[in-house]
């Protein structure tokens, strides 16, 4: 699939794919550096660092809301993707590898979170 073709997105939601959403993961991460407008971003239980770089890359100044819930790819190394998006308003980081200095560091890196 042509994800890069997805660039006037606003909101992607994806949940719990398993081995299907790895197998797409490299074309889908190569659509989210071109998703600009992207405000809203939910990819529970299959994130991981490559996304989030990539996401980071295509919309570190629109994305106001991210759920990584239940992400076990998701940990201490994203800590730099996720400070990127500096207009984040709501972050939800429960049940992933991120440990508790990482967290803390995101709290004082994103000024704008209200959840």
């Amino acid at each position: 699939m042509q994800f890069e073709k997805f660039t006037e997105l606003r909101q992607v939601i994806i949940g719990g794919g398993g081995h299907m959403f790895r197998n797409l993961s490299p074309n889908f991460a190569a659509g989210l550096r071109q998703m600009h407008k992207l405000r809203e971003f939910s990819c529970k239980h299959d994130c991981n660092t490559q996304l989030l770089e990539a996401l980071a890359r295509g919309c570190s100044d629109t994305l106001i809301a991210l759920d990584l819930e239940d992400a076990k790819g998701v940990d201490d190394a994203c800590l730099e993707p996720i400070a990127a998006f500096f207009n984040l308003e709501e972050l939800n980081i429960f049940n992933t590898s991120i440990g508790e200095e990482t967290k803390a560091k995101l709290l004082l890196s994103l000024p704008k979170l209200t959840r």
